[in-house]
């Protein structure tokens, strides 16, 4: 009871309702690069791998420095208004070298200092004691979250059409 009273429960909160959010806004985001970007499986794996490979330079050089600049708080926030932005942007247009020079790598540097500002927050928010269980919590939450978000997600996106994907990711920032 414990482990989930104050801020770790908040925090636990924050992080599946986030994950949840995220996972629906781009559960549908392949068929977007497919029938928006008319994307060949090469091109969209290529763009796939160069996001990883970008986000994994990203957390090694780049996000300690930041959170430990600005603060975890302040730094998530930022990077949350800026991914509503990018979003917005690449809705209103269809410029393919202006979504892959930009929109891309721009959303995978704030998606990846984002979860680590979150998973940051979350670990100094739950006593040592209690993180194994708030951790077990946060593991079936995100499974269920798995089945969950591209029901969600695909429902939306089928609603309002393939080419909405940017405009539904800026809503659920």
């Amino acid at each position: 009871a414990a482990a989930f009273g104050g801020g770790g429960g908040q925090m636990l909160l924050l992080r599946l309702l986030y994950s949840l959010l995220m996972r629906a806004g781009y559960s549908m985001h392949a068929l977007y690069e497919s029938q928006v970007w008319s994307l060949s499986p090469a091109v969209s794996g290529s763009l796939a791998s160069y996001n990883q490979l970008l986000g994994l330079a990203v957390d090694w050089l780049l996000v300690g420095r930041l959170a430990a600049s600005r603060g975890e708080g302040r730094l998530l926030c930022l990077c949350l208004f800026l991914a509503t932005l990018n979003s917005l942007l690449e809705s209103r247009h269809r410029a393919f070298l202006l979504y892959a020079g930009l929109h891309l790598p721009v959303s995978a540097v704030l998606g990846r200092i984002t979860k680590t500002c979150l998973a940051s927050l979350f670990s100094k928010s739950v006593p040592a004691a209690d993180q194994a269980l708030v951790l077990s919590v946060l593991d079936i939450g995100n499974s269920a979250i798995n089945v969950v978000a591209p029901l969600y997600g695909g429902s939306v996106v089928g609603r309002l059409g393939v080419a909405s994907q940017p405009l539904l990711a800026a809503a659920h920032y």
